[in-house]
């Protein structure tokens, strides 16, 4: 029990920061250049939010490490089915 509360408070402690500062940036948004805009803006950062964390899914998962002497170094992975074929 005592660890499922723990779990609790880490994730609100982690979760608040990111809501306060975007009240604050709502509010300041609305005060100056009005609800339209604070309204755009979020949905701006929402998409933009989106498509970062799908590609960056994407690009995760067609990478592949491959140990190397100077470090990881990634290369390409193509599934068998997606190589083009000589049609000649």
């Amino acid at each position: 029990m005592r660890e499922s509360v723990n779990g609790l408070y880490a994730s609100l402690a982690t979760v608040l920061p990111f809501l306060l500062l975007g009240a604050i940036c709502d509010y300041w948004l609305e005060v100056h250049l009005g609800q339209a805009w604070a309204l755009t803006t979020g949905l701006l950062a929402c998409g933009s939010s989106v498509t970062y964390v799908l590609g960056w899914r994407c690009r995760a998962a067609d990478l592949e490490a491959v140990p190397h002497a100077s470090g990881p170094t990634f290369r390409l992975v193509i599934p068998q089915n997606q190589i083009p074929q000589d049609q000649g």
